[in-house]
């Protein structure tokens, strides 16, 4: 597929599962953090003087080169291949919307930059992974550099009225929410704490622990520890070897379906919980019964403690809650050892790291915490006796899986969607700061933690979770495009939600004419871009720079306008319709016929327009090996 053709240089941001191939000129490929995520991106430019510029912050989970092509994986699971790469070069943190002076090398010092000291005449080298561009270089990325952004609904995909149906009914008082958060990617989409409490309360996990659980024994499994689920548990439990449970399977125990007694009174009173679970009787034939069983979870640490050779906790941290950035605390029973059916404590945002890390497929700022191949059989329904995996609840209806908890605690995970729910009740911590589980005879613990009841109802939960974010995923945004004008052009009804970028990219005097009358677009104006004069119609715009361009847009009513937005990176925006667009230009009512002239040398600056002097000479775009006039 050919976009916007043309024998002009054009600017175009690779976005989704698409060829882009072969316009005329020289051309700029940008690749952003707006790449959705697991598309298939495939980039044929034989003509001209092309270049491909890696935006700053942008983070490459892993690299094949081969002597004409590459291969780039971002951490969200994108893939971009460049084919005839001698024909490109390559800008280290360019951005041409952005007029950033970028490094331009070719392409076997691009391969150099990347550990690849000689491309290979045949077959592929792997390059150096977990790589961020950063400042015209690149760097080994780092875990700690993840933030959160707050972001509305809307600019996400979702829409605003499914978005306060899941949350007011979260907040219903009888549920007792402390807090609840729905996130996309790392885009906060609504957040709520009740009085009292803030994103940095602590929240408890109780049962939705057991997911942590499972996700480390999947590392082990990753790492070798362990070699296969359908081991047999003596494998790891050596002493039940030539007893009645040696017949049980790991995979069983994972799955709650090992066929032995559970007593949750036993184990939760008990100072040794592993001793205790490991004590019990087997009253079903191990894979023909589901019976949910703490004992069983709480065996899992102990597993992991036997394969690796590690205290589970001090592995839990290495692998997996220190690359996550995640400072928590995971209670012991009196005999040390750590409670991996329950008592895992941290802050609600860290809960909805780790359901991102799931629902990006295990991958966490450039590096795999654990393999997607465990975590599609973890959270798989993979026999007919019940809606559950390794320590996750599965669903046959939704296309999403859930950690559950006591008292309504709550990570529902959406990986088509990139989307996570965490929502946890108000948390007690019991005791003078000790972690470690006591309890006495009369049922009064001395130390451990309470949460106020408050279990949703699962049917309704899940339906408002499947309408907020029944919209916003992936396969449906396959054909949104990002457009960035630069010369004379009419750029036409594209399918799909399609944003079009106005930037100092755009050559001297060009002409251009936007008319997309499919989807929901929107028109971007960038910070530092002036307007030296406009005008409106009924259901038009026509914008001059100060070098000459023009650009107008048909069916302006169709558009939303973002001033100071720049999707290519992620700069939050403030969205207006065309009458408010207008407004800002001075015109407080659209004309019936004709047009109206706005206000003269506007200069877009922090999401609004000022007055300025300011030439476009001022914001001269210096790339190397590319004309942009």
């Amino acid at each position: 597929m050919t976009l916007n053709s043309s024998s002009s240089n054009d600017v175009i941001i690779a976005t989704s599962n698409k060829t882009y191939r072969g316009l005329g000129g020289d051309d700029t490929y940008i690749i952003t953090k707006f790449v959705q995520n697991n598309a298939k991106i495939n980039i044929v430019d034989t003509e001209g003087q092309n270049t491909i510029q890696l935006v700053e912050g942008l983070t490459i989970f892993s690299t094949t080169f081969a002597s004409n092509a590459v291969s780039l994986e971002l951490t969200n699971g994108a893939v971009i291949t460049i084919n005839g790469t001698d024909n490109f070069s390559f800008d280290l943190g360019g951005n041409i919307t952005k007029a950033t002076i970028a490094m331009s090398v070719d392409f076997p010092s691009f391969a150099d930059s990347f550990g690849v000291l000689n491309l290979p005449e045949k077959g592929i080298l792997q390059g150096k992974s977990g790589i961020e561009v950063s400042s015209q270089n690149l760097i080994e990325a780092s875990s700690d550099n993840f933030s959160w952004k707050l972001n509305s609904p809307e600019s996400s995909g979702f829409r605003s009225e499914d978005v306060n149906a899941l949350m007011n009914y979260l907040k219903t008082p009888s549920l007792s929410t402390q807090a609840a958060i729905l996130i996309k990617g790392n885009n906060i989409i609504a957040e709520y704490y009740s009085d009292g409490f803030d994103n940095k309360s602590m929240a408890t996990s109780w049962s939705v622990a057991k997911s942590f659980a499972s996700t480390v024994v999947g590392v082990a499994n990753d790492e070798g520890y362990i070699l296969s689920v359908n081991d047999p548990i003596t494998n790891y439990i050596p002493q039940w070897e030539n007893t009645e449970k040696d017949t049980i399977s790991l995979k069983q125990l994972l799955g709650m379906r090992s066929g032995m007694v559970d007593s949750v009174v036993s184990v939760y009173y008990s100072s040794d919980m592993v001793s205790q679970s490991l004590g019990r009787s087997i009253t079903n034939e191990p894979g023909s019964v589901f019976s949910y069983s703490n004992e069983d979870s709480m065996l899992l640490g102990h597993i992991v403690e036997n394969a690796t050779g590690m205290k589970f906790q001090d592995y839990a941290d290495s692998r997996l809650f220190d690359p996550l950035g995640i400072n928590q605390t995971w209670w012991t029973d009196q005999a040390g050892n750590t409670l991996t059916y329950a008592g895992l404590d941290m802050t609600p945002r860290e809960f909805a790291r780790f359901g991102l890390m799931v629902a990006q497929e295990g991958r966490w700022q450039g590096q795999q915490i654990v393999s997607s191949s465990w975590l599609d059989m973890a959270t798989q329904t993979y026999d007919d006796i019940a809606n559950y995996g390794f320590q996750w609840w599965t669903s046959n209806t939704y296309p999403f899986f859930q950690a559950l908890g006591l008292d309504g605690q709550y990570i529902y995970v959406w990986p088509d969607a990139d989307i996570v729910l965490v929502r946890f009740t108000f948390y007690e911590h019991i005791g003078e700061g000790s972690t470690v589980r006591v309890v006495r005879g009369d049922d009064n613990d001395i130390s451990y933690h309470s949460t106020t009841s408050g279990n949703a109802n699962g049917s309704i939960l899940a339906s408002l979770f499947n309408d907020a974010g029944k919209e916003t995923q992936n396969e449906e945004k396959d054909s949104h495009e990002i457009i960035v004008p630069t010369g004379k052009s009419t750029y036409r009804g594209l399918e799909g939600n399609d944003t079009y970028i106005i930037s100092k990219a755009i050559n001297s005097n060009a002409v251009i004419n936007i008319v997309d009358t499919e989807g929901e677009n929107t028109v971007q104006l960038v910070d530092g871009l002036t307007i030296s004069s406009s005008k409106f119609a009924s259901n038009a715009v026509s914008l001059s720079l100060s070098n000459g361009a023009s650009i107008t847009i048909s069916g302006a009513d169709k558009f939303s306008f973002d001033i100071g937005g720049n999707a290519t990176t992620a700069i939050e925006v403030i969205e207006k319709d065309f009458l408010s667009f207008a407004k800002m230009f001075g015109v407080e009512d659209l004309p019936e016929s004709g047009t109206l002239s706005g206000s003269t040398n506007q200069t877009v600056l922090e999401r609004n327009l000022t007055d300025s002097p300011v030439s476009f000479a001022e914001f001269d775009i210096v790339i190397v090996s590319s004309d942009f006039g």
